[in-house]
């Protein structure tokens, strides 16, 4: 593979890892501050978010040979909460990440945590709670109220669905791009039977992720059902303009636009 006659164009144009991580090392060597010592506040953070993404990322039983029962730190005893939600027991997990949370009682990413555990066993009730104690104390998180959303919408309750838009609504605020926020959003106006509302927000989740094709489809399907010239029939046709519209769909929209005048 490294032979000149049949090396790889990559190589070619980019060092191996063992270069690379050198080529770092020495730039850090160069800084000013690097042999400070960080703070134990500073060294905590960074062991936990180790941890947590070691956790995340390995096998469990990975997980179990690095952070051993002996280990009470709280790294690992976060990583092991972890390793047993990924490895599907769930009342260890939830006993676990219980333990933290009586140390931590503040810590939104615990609650997230313990509702994600909640909602991927299939107990959406249970997942609402925590995620909305995650949400109380971290309201700027976008992502912690659409795992919010996402609870109430699993539980099938088309009473609740205005619940679940304002959510959404609170998290789109922050992020307008977050397809997933979009997706559910579609799904809580679908319970509720508005299906303008509904495909326009399909519309918004395909253009989030650049599906142009997908997403001008949605937009038109959203103009045929939305009442015209509201806002949200205008966003529809601004996402059909920005889509790479064929000629007859911009033929579509004029007709549209003069019957809408009268003409």
């Amino acid at each position: 593979m490294f032979s000149e006659a049949r090396r790889f164009p990559y190589f070619q144009s980019h060092p191996i890892s063992g270069e690379r991580i050198e080529l770092l090392r020495r730039r850090a060597e160069e800084q000013s501050h690097f042999k400070d010592t960080d703070s134990a506040a500073d060294q905590f953070r960074h062991d936990v978010m180790k941890a947590k993404l070691a956790a995340f990322i390995n096998p469990p039983q990975q997980t179990f040979i690095k952070y051993t029962e002996k280990d009470k730190s709280y790294p690992a005893r976060y990583a092991r909460a972890i390793a047993y939600y990924k490895a599907l027991e769930t009342d260890r997990a939830i006993t676990a990440i219980d333990g933290l949370i009586a140390d931590y009682p503040d810590n939104p990413y615990l609650w997230e945590l313990k509702g994600q555990v909640y909602f991927e066993s299939g107990k959406s009730r249970d997942a609402e709670a925590a995620h909305r104690r995650s949400v109380e104390l971290k309201p700027s998180a976008p992502m912690l109220q659409i795992n919010l959303a996402q609870a109430i919408i699993a539980q099938n309750d088309p009473k609740r669905a205005d619940e679940a838009i304002g959510v959404l609504q609170k998290a789109l605020a922050f992020e307008a791009d977050n397809a997933f926020a979009w997706r559910l959003m579609a799904q809580a106006y679908d319970a509720k039977g508005e299906g303008g509302e509904a495909r326009l927000a399909s519309a918004e989740e395909r253009f989030a992720v650049g599906d142009l094709t997908q997403a001008r489809i949605f937009a038109l399907r959203a103009r045929q059902l939305l009442t015209k010239d509201t806002p949200q029939w205008r966003r529809a046709t601004d996402i059909v303009l920005v889509s790479n519209p064929s000629k007859d769909d911009l033929q579509t929209l004029a007709r549209q636009k003069g019957l809408a005048e009268g003409r």
